[in-house]
């Protein structure tokens, strides 16, 4: 198995995904996967989930970044239009 890491996580996705006849039991097995994720401290897979967060964080700043671009224009508009408003 090439990529053991990955297989254990889909596996345990899978697990987290199957519901029980009644609707019940989801929680227990979201607070299980979550522990053993958090328990793993196999090397390989600790750099797959730092890579994982770090692309994360890119595009959060890469998002936040157009999202301030598009609110300072809406700020400088709006100062635009009420300078304007007050001097006609």
């Amino acid at each position: 198995m090439r990529w053991p890491s990955l297989n254990l996580f889909l596996t345990r996705m899978r697990d987290f995904q199957e519901v029980s006849p009644q609707g019940i039991g989801e929680i227990p097995m979201l607070s299980t996967f979550v522990k053993d994720l958090i328990d793993d401290t196999s090397g390989a897979t600790a750099i797959e989930y730092g890579l994982i967060l770090g692309l994360i964080a890119i595009a959060m700043i890469v998002a936040l970044q157009s999202v301030a671009t598009t609110t300072i224009d809406m700020w400088n508009r709006v100062e635009s239009e009420s300078v304007d408003a007050m001097t006609n």
